[in-house]
């Protein structure tokens, strides 16, 4: 069609062509300075009267669009011997589409992107249009820099046409919702998630979905999604990888309710100071709980306050622990990252305490409150530690009131006596401890710090019994020969084992009345389809339950030792059903929406699958 006139339009040259038709370079007749952008329908699409009268109507809707981020219609030239041409200003600076295969973009630049983006979405969404197919070609630069969203009209009536005949959902399948393959409508949460997709590949320079086919673009939405981007890339800061993960939650009801508020958020998430990199140099605080030997004086410092100062040097050590902390070996457990302080210093005594204290009585005479944390260190494969928190033996109900919103009739309330005070990990296992007891690191979702998962019941049994061993505890379960072997518990070891479902569920309560761990609101205390961005996140991010305890839940699912079956009224120590075909898990994982993150939530499957969602957290008998 080249050098052919639709209306006062002559076509100098093809600028690109899609799927709705061919883009060409125009020049006006009778005004030769005026020059244009002219899409020229496609040809199968133009014979359709339907979406000429549909595109009619979109360009009538687009002339009241006035933002400075879309690019407005100049005309629609409709005639005989031509297919339909809608005319736009012309724009020279190229698409997001080639700035992606380009490489990585700056951080501020790609904010500055987001936030013209999302003007131009708040603008069309707050006049009732959808655009629907948000992607990086349709995100065009000017000469300046300055970014114009373009084709609003053209595909919703475009699309319009192909779901009446093919019945395929509208929008390119990279950059769909996963929704929008259940057949739900296009709404402004579907645009954002597109968005949140573009602005992921800006920072990466990599496309998201590397599907194929429409049929694998729908899998990855629907079950895999694109990795934190903090994680593929670094230098992000940490709001804009936060607001990245929410607009590409799975579930709509995780992203932001519109793109004012992402805007918001966007700007919130810039104006933040960068946070300066984690490093051991000059003085580190060494934390600690419970009473510590001072290094002179014998005097013995109070829980929770003495503080001294370390001098180290070097990188972060393993585990969370400092390097060179020779000086403080003999003050008791250290704790790398988060908790009490007590600052010790090998090189001068710390100051006495004003009023001190008087020596703790023996240890048969003292009971630890709920909550109190202790830290665990030892070798495996590899050196390790990790902190447990002290559970009490007591009473509760088990399961949800009949009230409750999302409860299941499997969740039938009854109340149950634990006689046996525990220890149970703060954190589920996570990817560091499970290498250096096992030597190997089963995750699909690799990062030190998160919890382990890919991890069948009977790979975490095995794990138990090797934490104990490191421990130089009794093992806890007696495991026979094969891959899924018979497997039998000595209730009397102190050795780590599994929680009981009953022993799960009562610390994940720690005696608070709320739905979730320590929260009635999942976003305090859970990693769910709703805001994970799509993967397990770093263990002990979220807020603690009353006794410590972290993503009991959210983030993986646990493994309990029961067998599952029905509840059977008031019990003491239940262990669950004698036998059957399928295990407990219990806490709700970063793949589903937030009620399966409930503490009376309850499930099973068989033990012997290995899924990105399964984990586990350590538990052992106080003697």
């Amino acid at each position: 069609m080249l050098g052919a006139t639709i209306g006062p339009y002559r076509l100098l040259r093809s600028l690109g062509s899609g799927a709705h038709g061919e883009v060409f370079e125009g020049q006006h007749t009778r005004v030769p300075e005026l020059r244009v952008a002219v899409k020229v329908l496609h040809p199968t699409l133009a014979a359709d009267a339907g979406v000429v009268r549909a595109l009619e109507a979109e360009v009538r809707l687009l002339a009241r669009l006035q933002h400075p981020h879309i690019l407005g219609v100049r005309d629609l030239v409709v005639g005989e011997g031509h297919p339909p041409a809608m005319v736009t200003d012309l724009l020279e600076g190229g698409s997001l589409e080639r700035q992606v295969l380009s490489g990585p973009t700056r951080s501020g630049e790609v904010a500055r992107l987001l936030g013209q983006a999302l003007g131009a979405l708040g603008f069309a969404h707050a006049a009732g249009v959808i655009h629907r197919d948000v992607k990086p070609a349709n995100l065009l630069l000017d000469g300046r820099g300055e970014l114009r969203l373009v084709d609003f009209g053209v595909a919703k009536a475009a699309e319009s046409a192909r779901i009446t005949r093919s019945g395929m959902a509208p929008g390119t399948p990279g950059y769909m919702a996963p929704e929008l393959f259940d057949g739900a409508p296009a709404s402004a949460q579907s645009d954002l998630y597109a968005l949140g997709l573009v602005g992921w590949e800006l920072l990466v320079g990599r496309v998201a979905c590397p599907a194929g086919t429409p049929l694998a673009a729908m899998r990855w939405h629907e079950r895999t999604g694109p990795p934190p981007v903090d994680q593929v890339v670094g230098g992000v800061p940490a709001g804009l990888a936060a607001l990245l993960a929410r607009l590409t939650c799975r579930d709509p009801e995780g992203r932001p309710a519109s793109a004012a508020a992402a805007a918001a958020l966007l700007r919130d998430a810039m104006a933040a100071p960068a946070a300066p990199a984690p490093r051991w140099t000059d003085t580190v605080e060494v934390h600690t709980r419970g009473a510590v030997a001072a290094p002179a004086g014998g005097a013995v410092a109070p829980r929770w306050e003495n503080t001294v100062e370390v001098p180290v040097s070097g990188g972060r050590g393993a585990v969370g622990r400092p390097p060179n902390l020779a000086g403080a070996a003999g003050l008791g457990a250290v704790r790398g990252d988060q908790g009490s302080p007590v600052r010790v210093s090998p090189g001068r005594p710390a100051p006495p305490p004003a009023r001190p204290p008087a020596p703790p009585p023996p240890r048969a005479a003292v009971q630890p409150a709920p909550g109190t944390i202790r830290r665990i260190e030892g070798r495996g494969v590899a050196p390790f530690a990790f902190e447990v928190a002290y559970v009490p033996a007591g009473r509760f109900t088990m399961g949800s009131p009949p009230g409750e919103k999302g409860r299941f009739d499997n969740e039938v309330p009854h109340e149950v006596t634990l006689t046996r005070a525990f220890e149970v990990g703060v954190v589920p296992v996570t990817q560091a401890l499970y290498a250096a007891l096992m030597g190997t690191n089963p995750a699909r979702f690799p990062g030190p710090q998160r919890p382990v998962e890919r991890v069948s019941w009977f790979d975490a049994v095995r794990l138990c019994n090797a934490a104990s061993a490191a421990c130089g505890l009794p093992l806890a379960y007696a495991i026979g020969a094969g891959e899924e072997p018979d497997v039998r518990w000595d209730r009397a070891s102190p050795g780590f084992r599994l929680p009981t479902e009953a022993e799960w569920e009562y610390a994940a309560r720690a005696g608070g009345p709320f739905v979730y761990a320590g929260s009635d609101q999942p976003d305090d205390v859970a990693w769910t389809s709703r805001n994970s961005g799509g993967s397990p996140r770093g263990a002990g991010q979220k807020r603690p339950n009353g006794w410590g305890l972290h993503d009991m839940s959210g983030n993986v699912w646990e493994w309990c030792w029961d067998w599952y079956g029905d509840y059977g009224g008031a019990s003491t120590d239940p262990v669950g059903a004698q036998s059957g075909p399928n295990r407990v898990y219990r806490g709700g994982s970063w793949n589903r929406d937030p009620r399966f993150a409930r503490v009376a939530f309850r499930s099973r499957f068989n033990p012997g699958v290995r899924f990105d969602v399964f984990g586990l957290r350590l538990v052992r008998t106080i003697p």
